[in-house]
């Protein structure tokens, strides 16, 4: 099964979007672990000796999303160059439908869906 944004193919897919936005604001049957997590959930802060000073979140926006780093740091993405294309391909379909449209929406994560394809 190919991914309905990054295109990829994949075989463990995100199902939670069919009937909950993703964070451009449609609706997908089917996407991968990759592209289902460029948006991040939480943004941390540290104190100086690299422990956790506090979080801010949780997130669900077109204004906050992983680098393919991130995304493969968290083990969302198998390579970095799935996490590339992932991070590509979300970013690509946010500026499809245009940051003014995307302001006027109030998205929620859905409790996140999977399936083995």
């Amino acid at each position: 099964m190919k991914c309905q944004i990054c295109k990829q193919k994949t075989d463990f897919v995100c199902t939670s979007f069919r009937n909950k936005p993703f964070v451009d604001g449609k609706n997908y049957t089917k996407i991968c672990f990759g592209c289902a997590w460029v948006p991040k959930q939480l943004l941390q802060h540290y104190k100086e000796d690299g422990s956790v000073d506090y979080e801010e979140g949780p997130f669900f926006s077109y204004q906050h999303l992983c680098t393919a780093k991130e995304l493969f740091e968290q083990q969302s993405a198998e390579t970095i160059s799935e996490a590339k294309r992932c991070v590509s391909a979300v970013k690509s379909k946010i500026k499809e439908v245009g940051i003014r449209a995307l302001k006027k929406l109030n998205l929620k994560r859905p409790n996140m869906q999977y399936e083995l394809e």
